[in-house]
């Protein structure tokens, strides 16, 4: 039986167990070392996903809804603190055998399981083919892996000017519904849209890694969703 060992839990580890998944007879192993949530944080989440947000109690949504923090050593600003926690940026002993030069953040590894994507949100756009003007490929070589992905996860999006630029690659789940503020926001561009697209400017819905039709808007999505 063939056998794998992958290191961390992060996208890219998840795209190799992905690949190796899809083979029959694979064992693999994933190592990974990191902190998790506090046992007080994680009964709290644990509360909130059990029930739905009109009967949320305020001190559980302050504990979850913390915003960007700044950083501790000077440097970007902590953001997305999920669920109130700042486990990803600790120091669990990753960081100790490393030295940054001037001009590098000192926050090179994350201490949490899964790494910094446990910090990002949602959000999935593949980069336009202009990114790889420097690089010995092109993103035509990698629409087939954009394409695998896409269809192994949940995946909400509709066809607009972005697709022009950024395909879509798979068939996405149907859009979440936008908000007053950026419902306004892509109707001003609708107006404008020749002047704008002249000018180089494009506008479109977000592309979400989400499964909208099951979504409870909670309005948490920058800070953790408890769900």
């Amino acid at each position: 039986m063939p056998s794998a060992i992958v290191i961390g839990s992060g996208p890219a580890a998840a795209g190799v167990l992905l690949a190796l998944t899809a083979e029959p007879g694979w064992a693999v192993t994933v190592v990974d070392m990191g902190i998790d949530l506090d046992p007080e944080t994680r009964t709290v989440l644990e509360r909130l996903a059990a029930a739905p947000p009109r009967e949320w109690a305020e001190d559980d949504v302050a504990r979850v809804a913390r915003r960007a923090a700044d950083s501790r050593d000077g440097g970007l600003p902590e953001t997305k603190l999920i669920y109130g926690s700042d486990y990803v940026y600790r120091d669990a002993g990753q960081l100790s055998p490393l030295a940054v030069g001037p001009g590098v953040h000192p926050q090179l590894i994350s201490a949490a399981y899964g790494g910094f994507s446990s910090a990002w949100s949602a959000q999935v756009l593949p980069f336009p083919e202009t990114a790889f003007r420097t690089w010995p490929f092109g993103a035509g070589e990698l629409a087939p892996h954009y394409a695998a992905i896409l269809r192994a996860i949940p995946f909400a999006a509709t066809t607009d000017d972005l697709a022009e630029e950024l395909p879509l690659y798979a068939d996405p789940l149907p859009p979440l519904p936008l908000s007053a503020a950026a419902s306004a926001i892509l109707e001003r561009y609708r107006r404008n849209r020749r002047l704008l697209r002249r000018r180089g400017l494009t506008l479109g819905r977000a592309r979400l890694a989400v499964k909208s039709a099951g979504c409870t808007l909670c309005g948490l999505c920058l800070s953790g969703c408890p769900y």
